[in-house]
């Protein structure tokens, strides 16, 4: 498997395969940013691979598949869009008009099947034929919860999302691809900055998790240094100290938080990123020009998680 794009392998359970993943001979080119071979370590007809795609980054995916002792290979190509972990849904379970979302507003001289044709350059499953009434088209991120919401007819389009980087990759997208057909339109933003500390309290839960999860693995080693120390002084009658419970608990399952831990590769600097690029894409959206000075501040935020400060750091960066 080969792209031009950074990509996280993940793994899979149950599928048990002989991973080589090549590091870029030459980082300045980006033709081979993910390069994997990957062999089932049992004769097999089917592999199931995951991979994590990083939003606002399109391309694609090349795929070789070999069998073995054949000359013969299978080539196909799978497309990265621009939001590629966003997927399709039947209904947006809340009153859109009650729930808080930034939004943007295009106008121009393009046709239905222009707009159709560059949301799906941005977004999959946006159907390929339109008819003449307004459609309007729910989709789900599926790593952060957010929603994107979008209303479109010839020469309008209403775009709707509580995350601020989800409409700012769409506007990217669309404004490149009018561009290209020379299509004037016009992009007008609305704002609101409720929706920043929504997504900011969506992603709470999921960096908490892992940041607890990276800090037990951090400390298993000395854990069982002292485990060893303990069984030994036990052995040889001179009990110095007890292990608190909790510690004992972490050691019993170090199994386990091994597993979860490596099942989920760089997954919290992963959501560092998408913080980040909240903050700059809002303090763009709100004409903020000193943002890029907080990013060192906002990374040791991130880094040693607290919530508050976090919170706190967004709202310090306001107009």
């Amino acid at each position: 498997m080969q792209s031009d794009l950074h990509l996280d392998l993940l793994d899979v359970e149950n599928t048990k395969a002989i991973v080589s993943n090549t590091q870029n001979p030459n980082p300045a080119s980006k033709n081979n940013n993910f390069l994997v071979t990957m062999r089932p370590e049992k004769e097999s007809n089917r592999l199931e691979v995951k991979m994590r795609t990083t939003e606002g980054q399109s391309g694609e995916l090349e795929c070789l598949v070999f069998q073995k002792d054949c000359g013969v290979c299978q080539s196909f190509y799978l497309p990265i869009k621009a939001l590629s972990l966003h997927e399709r849904v039947s209904d947006f379970k809340e009153d859109p008009e009650k729930v808080q979302m930034s939004q943007i507003n295009m106008k121009g001289s393009f046709a239905k099947t222009d707009i159709n044709a560059w949301l799906s350059v941005c977004l999959l499953d946006v159907p390929q034929r339109v008819d003449d009434e307004d459609s309007t088209l729910i989709f789900r991120s599926v790593f952060s919860g957010s929603h994107l919401i979008c209303k479109y007819n010839k020469g309008f389009a209403t775009c709707k999302s509580d995350s601020i980087t989800t409409l700012a990759i769409l506007k990217d997208c669309i404004s490149r691809e009018a561009a290209q057909r020379k299509i004037n339109v016009d992009v007008s933003s609305a704002l609101n900055d409720e929706c920043s500390f929504k997504l900011l309290e969506l992603l709470h839960p999921k960096i908490l998790k892992l940041h607890n999860l990276k800090q037990q693995v951090e400390v298993l080693e000395a854990l069982k240094e002292l485990k060893l120390q303990q069984e030994q002084e036990k052995a040889s009658g001179d009990m110095a100290f007890s292990m608190p419970s909790e510690f004992s608990n972490t050691l019993d399952r170090s199994d386990q938080i091994l597993k979860e831990y490596k099942a989920e590769p760089r997954k919290l600097e992963y959501i560092y990123g998408i913080i980040e690029d909240l903050f700059m894409d809002r303090a763009k959206v709100l004409g903020i020009q000193n943002a890029e000075a907080k990013i060192a501040a906002l990374e040791g935020i991130l880094h040693s998680y607290d919530y508050q400060k976090l919170i706190d750091l967004f709202k310090s960066t306001s107009k």
